[in-house]
């Protein structure tokens, strides 16, 4: 059981969750393929009470919410291996039953490829579903003076996802240096996707099944380098395209920045108990909620300007125990900020 508690200004959120799960699983190998069967069941069980601290806005959402979950499951993965092991297919299919919700099937396939010594080509395909905690994963819609509409009958999210991903790992020759080279793209459609409306009514978060097309492209580049074991750095860039179409038009989804940069540094000296960490993050413009029907003085632009993040750290290990003293994370206070 894990109670946490959130106030915000005008309100609280008390929370407890007991997880519990149980695997049985057999393996047996023939000749070059490897299976894997068994059987599963989660318990899941979350307690949430929401009480209003202040009275100056009128809100009727305030009460518990709770939740009781049992998923047995069954399942089966076949691998095979071949062609020296660089080549290997993973097959596999879930089946699950939620007390609620029925019957689902999940399956799932993976192809991985070791082009040459250092490179491996990995493509995959499957479906996947879950529930959804939007009081717990949406904290941040409590911190609004908007009005929440929770639906009551939310159903599992429910999605199809297809993804590349190709990785290198080089070595700089006659040095101790080396690192790794990463290129991804992920494409995902939701049939049922769970994220708060921002959009509909300026005065409004409206929390309900989405059974409109919703989709994201994903694609992600890293390049990391390591030296000697003394200094590692890191340059990462991920582009995100998530959107659902309502009535024919490109509804971008709020809070979602299409472009982000992420630089870290990292130092362990030999001969010193000690490691420096800095990171550097870049967010894009991301698309802001709706406020074109509140008076104009409250109106606020459709995308934020873009912002920095930068977060450095010191760490000291001693024999005996581990210790970290965080030194600063600063926002330059010439960049815009949300």
């Amino acid at each position: 059981m894990a109670p946490a508690g959130l106030p915000f200004w005008y309100c609280s959120l008390q929370a407890q969750q007991l997880n519990t799960y149980a695997n049985l699983q057999y393996e047996h190998r023939y000749g070059e393929n490897e299976i894997k069967t068994g059987v599963s069941y989660r318990y899941y069980g979350i307690e949430e009470n929401i009480q209003i601290l202040d009275t100056i806005i009128d809100r009727n959402y305030d009460g518990r919410y709770d939740r009781i979950e049992r998923i047995a499951g069954a399942f089966a993965e076949n691998t095979l291996r071949w062609h020296n092991n660089t080549m290997t297919l993973l097959t596999g299919l879930r089946a699950d039953h939620h007390q609620k919700h029925g019957a689902v099937l999940t399956p799932r396939i993976l192809f991985r490829y070791e082009a040459w010594p250092g490179t491996i080509l990995r493509i995959n395909a499957g479906s996947g579903w879950r529930t959804a905690n939007p009081w717990s994963e949406y904290q941040n819609m409590m911190s609004s003076s908007r009005h929440i509409v929770m639906q009551n009958d939310l159903e599992p999210e429910r999605a199809f996802n297809t993804g590349l991903n190709i990785t290198h790992k080089y070595v700089i020759p006659q040095t101790n240096w080396n690192g790794f080279l990463t290129a991804e793209y992920y494409y995902t459609e939701f049939f049922n996707q769970i994220f708060p409306d921002y959009l509909t009514n300026s005065a409004q978060i409206v929390v309900q099944n989405n059974r409109h097309p919703s989709f994201s492209n994903t694609l992600q580049a890293e390049a990391t380098l390591n030296a000697s074991s003394v200094w590692e750095w890191k340059l990462g860039y991920v582009y995100l395209d998530v959107y659902r179409m309502e009535s024919g038009l490109i509804q971008e989804l709020p809070f979602n920045p299409r472009n982000r940069i992420l630089g870290t540094m990292s130092h362990r000296p030999k001969r010193l108990p000690i490691q420096v960490d800095i990171n550097v993050h870049h967010y894009g413009p991301q698309r802001m909620p709706e406020t074109r029907d509140l008076p104009e003085e409250l109106q606020r632009p459709d995308f934020s300007q873009p912002f920095q993040v930068i977060n450095a750290q010191l760490s000291y290990r001693s024999k005996r125990d581990f210790s970290t003293l965080h030194l600063f994370g600063v926002r330059p206070e010439e960049e815009s900020f949300i």
